[in-house]
């Protein structure tokens, strides 16, 4: 078996930092959607916005203003509900999950004993 050639792993890059957009980098994207939403609610002022990444920062999308957007919340929600399980896929994929630092530990029921089917407990024979 050790004869067998190694097949490299092509590792998976990281995301980048979440940072948060300035101020003209709000402006410049509320000017880009004529200051409306993509279901074209009128956002800003009195109707609460929430900057939305297209591509999200987990699926390497860039923290570029052509990757931002300006969504109302309802649409926000839905958009981030319908990202969740790609966003998963990516974390798996990168090995960010399932890690831990310490193995599980077994709850205590003893090794030495046995759990018949009718519910009764007895020592294992060797």
């Amino acid at each position: 078996m050790s004869d067998l050639p190694k097949i490299p792993v092509r590792e998976i890059p990281k995301p980048e930092p979440r940072k948060r957009p300035t101020p003209r980098q709000i402006v410049e994207i509320l000017l880009r959607q004529d200051g409306r939403c993509t279901c074209g609610v009128k956002i800003g002022g009195a109707t609460p916005y929430q900057v939305d990444h297209i591509q999200p920062l987990e699926l390497l999308g860039g923290q570029t203003t052509g990757n931002l957007q300006c969504l109302c919340e309802p649409c926000h929600k839905a958009k981030t509900a319908t990202d969740i399980s790609a966003i998963a896929k990516g974390r798996r994929l990168r090995g960010e999950t399932c890690t831990r630092s310490t193995p599980i530990r077994s709850r205590g029921f003893d090794k030495t004993l046995r759990k018949r089917m009718n519910g009764t407990v007895e020592r294992r024979t060797p």
